[in-house]
């Protein structure tokens, strides 16, 4: 039978659990500065036609379709900042994404959601926020996404998400 201070306890753990759902949904501020806009850049080209300037020391990988990125400070935690992208040529982009929120980039229009999860663990449950973005490109879509913890978010911000999409551009080969 439940008592007053089992019942505190769980008012108490649902007031954590929405405290770490809000901190998913206070998302980047679009007019704070980028802590990647001025570093020291390398350019690098994906033979599917991605053509990237990245901040140099976000160490990348190349995949079937695109990379895979993570920034200098995340070698040892739980929940890695991770971003893919990928070109997906050929394909149209999925209807879903035109109820979503926009943020223009230039020219050109990125679609993108924010989402969050809990993912458990031997040192308990951590909310894990991912924002997905969408792209059109000539002949198909880009698609990007990148996770970071709640526990992170704040520092985060998904600066590298769109340090990597505001210096992205697709050219096919030729």
């Amino acid at each position: 039978m439940p008592t007053g201070k089992n019942n505190f306890y769980l008012f108490l753990f649902f007031c954590l659990l929405t405290f770490g759902a809000n901190a998913c949904l206070q998302r980047q501020d679009e007019n704070k500065p980028n802590r990647y806009a001025s570093a020291e850049t390398v350019k690098i080209r994906h033979p599917k036609g991605l053509n990237l300037e990245i901040a140099k020391d976000i160490s990348y990988t190349e995949e079937e379709n695109g990379y895979r990125m993570r920034p200098p400070d995340m070698g040892s935690v739980r929940y890695a900042v991770d971003l893919t992208l990928a070109a997906h040529q050929n394909e149209d982009l999925p209807k879903e994404i035109f109820g979503l929120k926009k943020r223009a980039i230039a020219d050109r229009t990125i679609f993108y959601r924010y989402n969050d999860h809990e993912a458990g663990g031997a040192s308990g449950d951590e909310i894990i926020c991912t924002t997905e973005a969408w792209e059109q490109m000539p002949n198909g879509y880009i698609f990007y996404e990148q996770g970071t913890p709640e526990t992170h978010f704040e520092k985060h911000k998904f600066d590298l998400l769109w340090h990597v999409i505001e210096r992205t551009n697709f050219q096919p080969n030729k």
